[in-house]
């Protein structure tokens, strides 16, 4: 396949990513409205995490991962404030024009929205170069309806599961990308007088 078929291929396997993920989104949305519109999310985690974000935006510092309302001078939770960072800035951003109850909405309905988009198209990409693109669709297609997908990507899991997958899937695809400046590759295998090892 050429470059340019490439090129087409991956927007392709990107819009049909972005298409299923957003119906299956609106459909979720649709059906648990009551529950979202009152910021009542799916599991405990989301609820710490949505918390964690405000305080976070509130002034808590961006290396105190600690939750201050539980146990005697905080407890300890979250291994990282990068799941944090999309959602935050959402919701720091359209607090400006809806209000802070609004932003948040926007942010726990949106966030995994975004997620499962890319896990999607990740999973398409990964398929394609190991299976070839005749199976690439229809990838997208199972991932998108099976589990965990089906239950780490719905509107209001905001906690870092989902960012987890699309973490993990990234680097399965960076490694069987091909040789380029992206993968680490390209550099070292045009100096002079150096050859790849034998594998």
């Amino acid at each position: 396949m050429g470059w340019q078929a490439d090129r087409r291929a991956t927007w392709g396997d990107g819009g049909i990513a972005l298409l299923i993920a957003c119906i299956l989104a609106l459909a979720a949305r649709w059906r648990d409205w009551a529950q979202l519109s009152a910021l009542h999310l799916p599991d405990t985690d989301d609820v710490m995490r949505l918390q964690q974000i405000r305080d976070w935006l509130a002034g808590q510092a961006f290396d105190d991962l600690s939750q201050h309302r539980l146990g005697v001078g905080g407890l300890a939770m979250h291994w990282s404030r990068l799941p944090d960072l999309v959602p935050g800035a959402m919701i720091a951003v359209l607090s400006r024009f809806t209000g802070d109850r609004t932003a948040e909405i926007a942010a726990v309905i949106l966030w995994p929205t975004l997620l499962f988009v890319t896990a999607l198209w990740l999973i398409a990409t990964i398929t394609r170069r190991l299976g070839g693109a005749a199976d690439a669709r229809t990838a997208i297609i199972i991932a998108a309806i099976s589990y965990p997908m089906t239950t780490l990507f719905l509107p209001g899991r905001i906690d870092h599961h989902g960012f987890q997958i699309v973490l993990l899937l990234t680097l399965v695809e960076r490694m069987l990308a091909r040789p380029s400046v992206a993968s680490g590759e390209w550099r070292v295998a045009r100096l002079p007088g150096l050859r790849r090892p034998r594998a």
